[in-house]
């Protein structure tokens, strides 16, 4: 029999209920996920109608009914990766943001915004003037 890159629920010892929501899980990312982007602060894309928030805190439910049933093993969620975009899971690491050179910032103001104001009949003007 040719190894399979995947292991089920039955053949790990996890009953029919709990191995079907596993499933289901997994059934629903197959369903809904379409890709993930090459773009630092754009999120995945999911189909139209996706519940991806809902899909995620059912990850997190299953991660820690699989804790609990294995406190053995080490079991580490990897699926952030499919809601979230690579900064904003930075950000809830507490790291800053990823730019690639040349890109502004987040907040970034040219320098020569900076000088202008706008007086109050609408029009711009140096503020050197």
């Amino acid at each position: 029999m040719p190894l399979q890159p995947y292991v089920l629920p039955d053949e790990m010892g996890i009953d029919d209920v709990f191995g079907q929501e596993i499933l289901g899980w997994t059934r629903y990312f197959h369903d809904y996920f379409i890709e993930e982007v090459d773009d630092f602060d754009a999120r995945p894309n999911w189909r139209s109608g996706a519940n991806v928030y809902g899909w995620y805190d059912e990850g997190y439910r299953i991660v820690r009914e699989l804790r609990a049933r294995f406190p053995e093993v080490h079991v580490k969620p990897a699926f952030a990766k499919y809601v979230f975009s690579i900064n904003e899971r930075r950000e809830n690491m507490n790291l800053p943001p990823i730019h690639l050179p040349g890109h502004p910032k987040v907040g970034f103001i040219p320098f020569p915004r900076l000088r202008r104001t706008e007086n109050p009949s609408g029009h711009d003007h140096d503020q050197s003037d």
